[in-house]
């Protein structure tokens, strides 16, 4: 299923799904079957009184032999502000069950357990430099790079 977050108001939506059926949907939050294991981009086309505007996520939904549908952790997962001075924020479709950061040299110097889809961590006891954050969800685990400013 696809949520429409969006803050505008638009006359109609198109999200163009080859694949899945249906292969096209004006519906604001369509559900779509995938009935073949595989890799799948997602095109959605959006119309209102100011013209059209679109957007391709290319290898956007995932669909496992044995798990069913997952999204693609690297593009759905979203970390800001990076770089980040007292705190970041993470935003996932999955539930965020723990989350780790390292510094360069391997060492654990953060660690959490939100148990929840959008998480704040706090950042502000950090020293300036490149670390890593490892974020295990439902879904998977990826690992992005974070960079702290004083």
């Amino acid at each position: 299923m696809f949520s429409d977050i969006s803050q505008r108001t638009y006359r109609n939506g198109n999200g163009h799904l080859k694949e899945g059926t249906p292969s096209t949907s004006t519906e604001q939050n369509p559900e779509i079957v995938y009935e073949n294991p595989g890799t799948y981009d997602v095109l959605l086309i959006v119309t209102n009184e100011a013209g059209s505007n679109s957007l391709l996520k290319q290898d956007y939904i995932i669909v496992n032999d044995l798990t069913g549908t997952t999204l693609n952790l690297e593009t759905s997962i979203k970390v800001f502000p990076n770089p980040a001075r007292s705190f970041v924020r993470i935003e996932s479709p999955a539930i965020i069950n723990q989350l780790t950061v390292t510094n360069i040299l391997g060492e654990t110097v953060g660690y959490e357990l939100p148990h929840a889809q959008s998480t704040q961590l706090q950042t502000s006891a950090l020293t300036e430099g490149i670390y890593f954050l490892k974020i295990e969800t439902d879904s998977g685990i990826i690992t992005r790079k974070l960079q702290i400013l004083k």
